[in-house]
């Protein structure tokens, strides 16, 4: 579309969105100068027309009041131009004094003879696209009101019929002049009400058209949030459920701490297209994973995962420690199960990891400053997590008796007797979860490459 059409569409669209006070001064200013012009016309046109069709006295005395009428309803309109509430009273005042003028208008030349009866469709027409429903409506009802009633008051014969015309003979208006003023006033005023339609109708158009470009960002962007948050963040973000003003708060959460045993010295060995792809697809399948069963994954950092269960959506202490397990165990599986894969790759040395779980009081939320956020859980409850991964074996699943006491009854698990680790101040009994038989739970499968996540290793 050119740009002129657009800055022409752009402006349109301005005054569509306009206070109907603000619209109705707009219109009322065109209205005096198209009645002006007119009048104009008219008296041009009859004075030098042989045949004295029409009293032009009479004429112009009625298109003078019909102005000062008009300029008075626009000059009441103007104090409610900045008024906040957008009042509506001023269209309402403006619509009714032009629709009784509009009837007298076609009273002068004979109700129901008069050409200009083609001009009500058009004027109706032109109230509700330009300001709304309601008011063309009203405004129909007015000019229709008044028409019948000087319909009615024409045909008892308590009004003169026709006031203006001076030559009443049907052989008189077949005149150049009187065809050429009628249909001049006609098409003048149904070519504004057609263009103002035609703008109406493009400036529409072009909105569909932002509207789509519109959602088809917002769908981008809601797909960026899903790859750069955690899954169950997005989803309450996406949903309009999440509270950003909101101040983090203490939660029991379950956390969960994983690594890949001796990563950095195997990358000394590896071209950097091998270890972006090894650890893409390792991070792709864990954070899968995770998904699965219900984690939050609040950080990647390089090659470690930190995922929280209860945080941001809650059930219970049991639900989320069973869940950590299983989760941490089907990871141990899943790493197995991809050796050959690693090997491909260039991974000289089994991959494994170590992960540390911890079922304790956190605090969780959104920490940062105004410009930068990362939801996370930071506590002592979560330093134990990280704790316990380091000191777990590669290839197992290490937790705190905190965790144990929830899920020793449905997951079996393996005491490691008591270590000391930094910032607790008292030896910490931990266990060993055992892995199942090596089935494929229902419901998990192996990812395919459709269903890889692109994943910042920095």
């Amino acid at each position: 579309m050119p740009v002129f059409n657009m800055s022409v569409l752009d402006r349109f669209d301005a005054v569509v969105d306009w206070s109907p006070s603000r619209k109705l001064v707009l219109l009322g200013s065109v209205g005096l100068l198209a009645t002006a012009f007119a009048t104009a016309v008219n008296a041009l046109a009859y004075s030098s027309s042989e045949h004295r069709l029409i009293d032009p006295a009479l004429i112009n005395r009625y298109m003078l009041v019909w102005m000062a009428a008009q300029a008075v309803s626009v000059i009441l309109n103007l104090p409610l131009i900045k008024r906040p509430d957008r009042p509506r009273w001023g269209a309402y005042l403006y619509v009714g004094v032009e629709a009784p003028f509009i009837a007298g208008l076609m009273h002068l030349f004979g109700t129901m003879s008069s050409p200009l009866v083609a001009i009500i469709p058009a004027i109706v027409i032109l109230w509700t696209i330009y300001f709304d429903e309601r008011i063309g409506l009203f405004g129909l009802a007015v000019l229709m009101a008044s028409t019948l009633l000087l319909g009615v008051l024409e045909t008892q014969g308590l009004i003169a019929y026709a006031p203006v015309m001076l030559n009443r003979s049907m052989d008189a208006l077949n005149s150049p002049v009187w065809f050429g003023v009628n249909l001049f006033h006609i098409l003048l005023l149904l070519a504004f009400c057609v263009l103002l339609c035609t703008l109406l109708i493009l400036s529409r158009r072009m909105q569909e058209e932002r509207l789509r470009a519109a959602h088809s960002q917002l769908a981008e962007v809601n797909r960026l949030i899903s790859r750069y948050l955690p899954t169950q963040l997005a989803k309450q973000i996406l949903s309009g459920d999440y509270r950003a003003e909101a101040a983090p708060e203490r939660r029991r959460l379950t956390i969960v701490f994983s690594d890949i045993v001796e990563f950095t010295r195997a990358c000394e060995n590896l071209p950097g297209q091998a270890v972006e792809h090894v650890l893409n697809r390792y991070l792709s399948e864990m954070v899968a994973i995770a998904d699965r069963h219900g984690g939050t994954v609040a950080q990647i950092v390089g090659d470690g995962l930190m995922i929280l269960f209860g945080a941001p959506v809650r059930t219970s202490d049991y639900d989320h420690a069973v869940s950590a397990v299983n989760m941490s165990l089907a990871m141990q599986r899943r790493v197995r199960e991809l050796q050959d894969l690693w090997a491909e790759h260039g991974w000289t040395q089994p991959l494994r990891i170590r992960i540390g779980i911890n079922t304790g009081e956190a605090s969780v939320g959104d920490f940062g400053s105004a410009g930068r956020k990362l939801y996370s859980g930071i506590g002592l409850a979560t330093n134990l997590a990280e704790r316990l991964q380091s000191h777990c074996e590669p290839g197992e699943v290490l937790m705190s008796g905190s965790t144990h006491d929830f899920v020793q009854n449905d997951i079996a698990c393996e005491s490691r007797g008591e270590i000391r680790v930094k910032g607790s101040s008292h030896p910490l009994q931990v266990y060993a979860a055992r892995p199942p038989e090596p089935t494929q739970p229902e419901g998990e499968r192996p990812l395919r490459d459709t269903d890889l996540i692109a994943t910042d290793p920095a």
